[in-house]
């Protein structure tokens, strides 16, 4: 096999061969320097480049760099800088495929090294079907939302969770006495507040953010006097939800829940209403058999 060093360009000057170098099967050309292509560049069948590779420009980031314009000072992560695409203004990647074939991005280790790999990234148009996911046993999606935070977990078992999602449950930590008239009950013990929006201080659930919240108001009165005994939610200081019960003086509770749309800062909070001028006993149970309670989630 013979080696063609090339350090000018001379030879025919007509004919179909004008202007070519032509190297012939079983030699190779070898750029013992800096290559520059000033048009364009057509490589027909396999060809092996051995280093970092610059297109574009200069290569200045990971194995192989597509250099559309600068983006500024920044540098591509050393854990994923074998493509680097850059430019100046909106930059991206497209896949295109025919509407009847699929194009996905597949990700695989020598321990998924099957047909479906360890996980994908899929869409084919004719069917309107995107996929996102695992394609092992145990596999796991989680979205991630602010500074690596789970937002959104499915498991093996296609179980979804929300782990921030705002969820409360509060309970009385002692029996009460219910007086005539309107009156916020006191749930001062948290049995669970994820996020920590339910204040047992002053017995308010302040919604972190705009959505459709779920509200529920359960009271349990024990022994006394008989009357009229009303569950209520009040937002904002003014009342959004109520319930009617005869009580007749046994144990008896009263609930009233509602799917209510709440802007961000817009608080929660348990009252009662007992229409008799007589005190009556407000049951609390305990932490593990709750009987009067006040709770709350985000739907959506």
């Amino acid at each position: 096999m013979s080696k063609i060093t090339v350090t000018t360009i001379a030879g025919q000057t007509s004919g179909s061969d004008a202007n070519l170098v032509k190297i012939e099967s079983g030699d190779t050309l070898q750029a013992l320097s800096n290559a520059t292509v000033g048009g364009t560049l057509g490589v027909t069948g396999a060809s092996t480049l051995t280093g970092n590779v610059g297109i574009g420009n200069a290569r200045t980031e990971g194995t192989l760099h597509i250099h559309t314009g600068s983006a500024g000072t920044v540098s591509a992560s050393t854990q994923a800088d074998d493509l680097v695409v850059e430019n100046s203004v909106e930059t991206g990647i497209t896949i295109i495929s025919p509407d009847d074939q699929s194009a996905r991005i597949r990700f695989t280790s020598p321990s998924t090294n099957t047909d479906v790999g360890g996980a994908t990234i899929f869409y084919r148009q004719n069917i309107n079907k995107m996929n996102v996911g695992t394609a092992v046993a145990g596999g796991v999606l989680d979205l991630l939302s602010g500074a690596g935070v789970s937002a959104i977990n499915a498991d093996a078992n296609g179980r979804v969770t929300m782990p921030g999602q705002p969820n409360f449950l509060a309970r009385p930590n002692a029996n009460d006495t219910v007086a005539a008239g309107g009156s916020k009950i006191a749930h001062d013990e948290a049995i669970h507040n994820i996020g920590n929006h339910y204040d047992t201080s002053n017995q308010r659930f302040t919604a972190p953010v705009a959505g459709i919240y779920y509200l529920e108001h359960i009271i349990v009165m024990t022994g006394g006097n008989a009357g009229i005994l009303e569950a209520k939610i009040y937002v904002n200081g003014a009342e959004r939800s109520r319930s009617y019960h005869r009580y007749d003086g046994n144990q008896d509770s009263d609930r009233t829940s509602r799917f209510i749309q709440l802007s961000a800062g817009d608080y929660a909070e348990p009252y009662c209403h007992w229409s008799s001028s007589n005190l009556n006993t407000l049951n609390a149970g305990s932490t593990a058999m709750m009987i009067t309670s006040f709770s709350g989630y985000l739907m959506q």
